[in-house]
């Protein structure tokens, strides 16, 4: 993966295949679709994710110390998308007194996660559920038929 600083203001902090995206400033104030203000922030950091793999913006853990809820809940980077990494988030208190993140804040994170080599396997598991099913009926018809429980 690629970092860029769009700005020297911005702080780059990463391990391994983790990215800390940093409040760059205070929140600019948009609106969404529907009318409701938006909070953007600005990190100053773009990114350019490799082939076989996918970045994935996450909300950070300490989210629910604050008044915001991620918009989308996640965002998704696909390979050779560029540009600059920038979260939107919404007010979750209403009309009481928000609680932000303020600048130079961890406000999410991006996760590198590899894609190539990915195999999911479907098993069909309805046949032994169907088998299951009848070994408890059955078992239960002889609880009753003798009123005794055995284990």
């Amino acid at each position: 993966m690629k970092l860029f600083k769009y700005n020297e203001a911005a702080t780059v902090s990463a391990t391994n295949n983790i990215v800390n995206l940093i409040a760059l400033d205070e929140p600019q104030i948009g609106k969404s679709v529907d009318n409701t203000p938006v909070l953007i922030y600005s990190t100053g950091i773009g990114v350019e994710i490799p082939e076989d793999y996918i970045g994935i913006v996450v909300a950070n853990e300490d989210l629910v110390k604050t008044s915001l809820a991620m918009m989308n809940g996640i965002q998704i980077y696909k390979p050779g998308e560029t540009g600059e990494l920038i979260i939107f988030f919404r007010l979750t208190c209403g009309n009481a007194f928000p609680s932000l993140y303020k600048k130079d804040e961890t406000i999410a994170k991006l996760i590198l996660v590899e894609t190539k080599n990915f195999n999911i396997e479907v098993e069909n598991t309805y046949e032994n559920i169907q088998t299951v099913e009848a070994i408890k009926t059955e078992e239960i018809q002889n609880i009753t038929n003798t009123n005794e429980l055995s284990l």
